[in-house]
């Protein structure tokens, strides 16, 4: 997740540091603008989902 600009896999403001299929990553005062959210998969993945909340 990047605020500003598209992330990338080595520059991202934000990213889980998880392994598994319950990711999420919490902001508590997130700097107004816009924000990109970007999904790389380690391995082939399908029946994703994502959900933003403000």
């Amino acid at each position: 997740m990047k605020h500003g600009e598209p992330a990338t896999e080595s520059n991202a403001d934000y990213a889980s540091e998880n392994w598994g299929n319950y990711e999420s990553i919490d902001l508590n005062a997130p700097q107004s603008g816009t924000w990109y959210i970007t999904i790389y998969g380690y391995i082939d993945f399908e029946n994703v989902w994502i959900s933003a909340d403000y």
